[in-house]
């Protein structure tokens, strides 16, 4: 990812910004690879409460997907930044890449927060 980072930068995929956290990496993580592609918000929500039955952090699907449009623009610069991935198309080869890498820190790193 850090090799990565300077050019995702300069083609405008992200942005500078403060680090994301743990838990906005983990909801980004899960809402593009781990849900299935072109889940209903509302099924995203109730796949995430299976997949982590602590975090009571979200009361409806709203706070759901407002917290993942959060965490997409802080990533992308921009709302909708991952439809790519959110919408159950094919995810671009600079998208795979990206994905994957978060993924791995996030597993390195012990996962949802």
């Amino acid at each position: 990812m850090k090799k990565e980072w300077p050019h995702l930068t300069r083609q405008g995929y992200v942005r500078r910004t403060r680090p994301l956290g743990e838990h906005a990496i983990s909801l980004i993580r899960f809402v593009c690879i781990e849900a299935p592609p072109g889940a209903t918000w509302r099924a995203r929500l109730e796949a995430w409460r299976a997949r982590y039955p602590s975090c009571k952090r979200y009361k409806d699907v709203r706070a759901f997907e407002g917290a993942f449009r959060r965490a997409e623009i802080a990533l992308t610069g921009v709302k909708y930044g991952l439809r790519e991935l959110t919408d159950g198309e094919r995810p671009t080869d600079i998208y795979s890449r990206v994905i994957k890498d978060l993924a791995e820190s996030s597993e390195e790193e012990g996962g949802q927060s």
